[in-house]
């Protein structure tokens, strides 16, 4: 939620990368970078809770379950999203109900324990503090509520009510309780502003035991403990406190419009904030000499051991990315500067009834030592055997590894008495094609000759046929012209014949010249048809 470019009207769609670390303040004029503030994570407003989540809140839940305390709080102007980032929604939790789920994942994970997880909700409103869970809302009841020190997990508020929860689910629906419990209003700047400072804090207690397995559960939720674990002084426990804290919004009253009540609720918010930033800007100068005013508010007293105490601290600061948000922003990014050089002496929560512990297994140690020196002995027994077994064991391999080299003999010398006639036979198969191929060659070329022979005989026998004919038809030629002259004298003498038997005078039966002529032209004509067919035949038959 820390805007990269946040002083222009319209941010970009996206102005955030993957390692970004820096905010810039842009010059509205020339458009260079003012200042710069370094953190280890920016995101914009594109990011997701659970994207933040993972970045930011991951490190927490996992070293709490190594003993570490743990602390994660929002800080930033109101209506910049701080409640939003810690809460979230159903469809996008925030930062507090993934560490939940992924506590409770953890606790099913571990092995050798069982877990104790108590919860708890106060706010501090208008300098009062306020239990969230309590059935009792009355400030009567509300008045017997202190902060008091733990050594372990560091300040908490007495007489508070602490839930024992069994399941990420059991926890959300008491914090959705709580919630109806909070002090919200509506200001010019925020329709839904909370009006106070809220701790959620979450107590896990681990006893660590010789059962294996004991943490296992399923669906989120915590195994039923092995006996009366806690109160047992023999089992080693160890405990750790994860907080997470939504801070009111800083408020100019000019902007939010505050009256009445909602005035004197900014005020308080304001006031305590200002306590919490003189607090930081002490603890960053690394001066370990001065006096740090813890209980100059009761937000700071609750927060001592989060803030240069025995705590591995988040903090995520929010800013608007609005123009007219600008003093805002500019003030919480050097609020958070300044937080970021806080040094916290952190370190793992010792764990109680370990001597105990440790000495309810000096037995079981020696009992294994014994049955290892039997073991070691039962072992010496058995090695004279051992070796007679790996001796045999090596006389068989020697004669396997004899018949192996011998059948290997074998092998090759019928793979190369294979080999050398397969050679043989190869070269056999060339010689045999060799020769098909020359009588292939020779028979393919005598074919050729006797085909020449055979085509100059026909073409031979041919021309001699076609001389025949030519000189036949030249015969029948002659022959033609010879009776066709024959045929033209008859002609002529049958039509002298008849022209002087016109003239001649009349009388009884036919001329006989004429008739004589007239068959014998028919005989001639006869004699020439049955010629012409006898040399057409003739003429066929050669061709």
């Amino acid at each position: 939620n820390l805007g990269h470019h946040f002083f222009t009207p319209s941010p970009p769609q996206r102005t955030r990368h993957a390692d970004a670390k820096a905010v810039l303040e842009l010059n509205s004029e020339t458009g260079g970078v003012d200042t710069m503030w370094n953190f280890d994570h920016v995101f914009d407003q594109h990011t997701s809770t659970r994207e933040l989540y993972e970045d930011t809140g991951v490190t927490v839940v996992d070293r709490a379950m190594e003993g570490y305390n743990g602390t994660v709080f929002a800080y930033g102007q109101t209506s910049s999203g701080k409640t939003f980032t810690l809460m979230g929604t159903e469809e996008h939790p925030g930062v507090i109900l993934c560490s939940i789920y992924a506590a409770f994942e953890a606790i099913q994970s571990a092995s050798f324990s069982n877990f104790l997880v108590r919860i708890s909700y106060i706010e501090i409103y208008n300098e009062e503090i306020k239990d969230l869970l309590a059935e009792d809302q009355s400030p009567a009841n509300m008045s017997n509520l202190k902060i008091v020190e733990d050594p372990k997990t560091g300040p908490f508020v007495k007489n508070s009510v602490e839930k024992v929860v069994e399941s990420a689910e059991q926890i959300i629906d008491l914090i959705k309780f709580g919630e109806s419990n909070r002090h919200y209003a509506s200001t010019n700047m925020n329709e839904h502003s909370s009006r106070s400072h809220v701790l959620f804090r979450m107590i896990i207690k681990r006893g660590f035991t010789n059962a294996g397995g004991t943490g296992q559960g399923s669906g989120g939720v915590v195994p039923p403990p092995i006996g009366d674990w806690e109160n047992d002084p023999q089992v080693p426990v160890r405990v750790c406190g994860l907080n997470y804290v939504d801070l009111a919004g800083s408020e100019r009253l000019k902007k939010t419009g505050a009256t009445g009540q909602t005035l004197k609720e900014a005020n308080a918010i304001n006031t305590s904030l200002l306590t919490l930033g003189t607090v930081i800007s002490k603890l960053a100068t690394g001066d370990k000499n001065q006096h740090i005013p813890y209980r100059d508010s009761k937000l700071t007293h609750l927060l001592s051991s989060s803030l240069g105490g025995n705590a591995s601290t988040t903090m995520i600061a929010t800013i608007s990315p609005a123009f007219d948000n600008k003093e805002e922003s500019v003030n919480t990014l050097r609020y958070a500067s300044r937080a970021s050089k806080i040094v916290n002496d952190t370190g793992v929560n010792e764990i109680d009834n370990l001597d105990a512990f440790l000495g309810q297994y000096w037995g079981e140690i020696q009992s294994l030592k014994d049955q290892l020196q039997v073991s070691t002995e039962e072992a010496h027994g058995k090695n004279a055997e051992l070796q007679d077994t790996r001796d045999e064991a090596e006389r068989k391999v020697g004669t396997l590894r004899s018949q192996a080299e011998y059948l290997e003999q074998q092998l090759y010398d019928v793979q190369a008495q294979a080999a050398a006639e397969k050679e043989r036979f190869l070269a056999d198969i060339d010689a045999l094609q060799s020769k098909l191929d020359t009588a292939q060659h020779s028979m393919s070329r005598q074919d050729a000759e006797q085909r020449q022979r055979q085509d100059a005989e026909r073409e031979r026998e041919a021309g001699q046929r076609r001389t025949e004919i030519e000189a036949l038809r030249q015969q029948l030629d002659v022959e033609k012209r010879g009776r066709a002259d024959e045929v033209a004298q008859l002609q002529q003498q049958v039509q002298a014949a008849a022209a002087a038997t016109a003239s001649a005078p009349a009388h009884d039966g036919p001329d006989e010249s004429v008739a004589l002529l007239g068959n014998k032209l028919l005989q001639l004509t006869r004699q020439l048809k049955d010629e012409r067919e006898t040399s057409a035949r003739e003429v066929a038959m050669l061709r």
